[in-house]
């Protein structure tokens, strides 16, 4: 539950010395750690620090993450500006649609994420629920998404933090990565 991306990661240390792998474990973690600082740094910079929607609705509530939690921190290192930051804590807050709506409906992009064999698309995401349709991301078609079926997504969202922070800057500034190769958020179809 740490609330830092490669705290999350500095838990290889531990299993290094549990698997007899120390010096294996260490430089994982010390590569991670330098090419994600590295990144943040690339993108630290930056005059344009564009807002970001995270997740949707599940039934009556959304899920965001709080201001503190890891997911937050790695929207801020990428170069933007995540429109939940205020809340505290490192754990989800659950909100109705309409708080969602009143605070997130002009940010600049929207990621989320879906388990689902079939690839998300914009009119599968307004036929799950129509309204979301007024949201700015989703009109000017800035949503992205990531499977979690057909990507590695959660076991390199702890083990490899810094590829998903490519993922995003090169959504977020795409001049800082030009060339980057999307692995986990990808523009939804029509």
């Amino acid at each position: 539950m740490e609330n830092h991306p490669l705290g999350r990661t500095e838990w290889i240390l531990f299993y290094g010395l549990l698997l007899g792998r120390r010096a294996e474990a260490e430089q994982i973690f010390h590569e991670t750690s330098r090419h994600y600082n590295e990144l943040k740094e690339m993108a630290s910079g930056v005059k344009d620090r564009p807002t970001v929607m995270l997740e949707r609705k599940y039934g009556g509530s959304w899920a965001v993450p709080s201001g503190e939690s890891y997911i937050a921190v790695m929207h801020a290192d990428a170069g933007a500006d995540y429109i939940f930051r205020d809340h505290p804590g490192a754990r989800s807050v659950h909100l109705s649609f309409e708080s969602v709506y009143d605070r997130a409906a002009e940010a600049d992009f929207w990621f989320l994420k879906y388990d689902t064999r079939q690839r998300l698309t914009y009119s599968l995401l307004k036929g799950e629920y129509a309204p979301y349709a007024n949201f700015r991301p989703f009109a000017e078609r800035k949503v992205f998404a990531c499977n979690t079926i057909t990507s590695t997504y959660y076991d390199d969202i702890t083990a490899h933090p810094d590829l998903v922070l490519e993922d995003l800057i090169a959504i977020y500034h795409p001049d800082i990565l030009p060339g980057h190769e999307q692995c986990y958020y990808f523009p939804l179809d029509e």
